[in-house]
Parts: C-alpha cells; sequence; structure tokens
C-alpha cells in the first residue's frame, strides 16, 4: 500500500493537492462503510509493526553472529 492511499484512508488532508477537496474527504469518510476500512487499516499497521519488531531482534542476532565469527577468524575459534 502506497503512502498517499494510507494517508487517504487516515483522512490526513495534507495529501490533498487541492485543500478546497477536505469536505469531500471529510464526507468519504463519515461513510459506514469507511469505519470498517479503517478498522482493517489498523489490523494491517499492527501487523507490519510487529514484522519491524521480528527484524529488529534478527539483524540484531544476524550483527551478533557476523561480530562472533570475525572474532573466530582473527583470534581463532575454541
Amino acid at each position: 500500500m502506497c503512502k498517499h492511499k494510507l494517508a487517504f484512508i487516515q483522512g490526513d488532508i495534507k495529501m490533498l493537492f487541492d485543500s478546497e477537496q477536505a469536505s469531500l474527504l471529510s464526507e468519504v469518510c463519515s461513510w459506514p462503510e469507511f469505519g470498517n476500512l479503517k478498522a482493517h487499516v489498523s489490523e494491517y499497521e499492527k501487523k507490519l509493526l510487529e514484522i519491524e519488531a521480528a527484524q529488529s531482534v534478527l539483524a540484531k542476532k544476524e550483527k551478533v553472529i557476523k561480530a562472533e565469527f570475525a572474532h573466530g577468524l582473527t583470534h581463532g575459534f575454541k
């Protein structure tokens, strides 16, 4: 999902090319179906945050493994 679609769904008026369209965006955001869409976007963002956290943990593990291997190359393996 691109940042423009996400900004639209979040009702961010800064993403509008013409600020006079803010009332139209507000109208769309008030549609009953829009609430359901926002709920799905919230779940989408939550899952992405979980993935990013897992990636961070894996990146730290990778860094440790590489450092240990480099140390072994330099000083010998035990």
